[in-house]
């Protein structure tokens, strides 16, 4: 299935990097599945982004001190999930 126009990529530039920085962005884009060149590209556009597995953690944390500020001060619930709200925004 041939890419419409407008996603078809027609620039080409290159990078200097050490040996050793070569070999991992290769090691990563194949356990990723995916080609090298688009393992940089996602990692350039996407540097900013958490990972799935970071949000997970985060919202577990949030979760549990949530547990712990229901119990141990109820009067702040409502701040904290105010707060927590606003970390899905990043």
């Amino acid at each position: 299935m041939a890419r419409d126009k407008s996603e078809q990529k027609t620039v080409n530039t290159s990078i200097r990097l050490t040996a050793e920085q070569k070999n991992e962005f290769e090691k990563r884009a194949k356990a990723m599945g995916i080609k090298p060149s688009s393992y940089i590209v996602n990692a350039a556009f996407h540097a900013d982004e958490l990972k799935p597995e970071t949000k997970v953690k985060m919202q577990n944390i949030l979760n549990l001190t949530e547990e712990i500020v229901r119990e141990y001060a109820p009067e702040k619930l409502e701040e904290l999930k105010q707060k927590g709200a606003e970390i899905w925004y990043f």
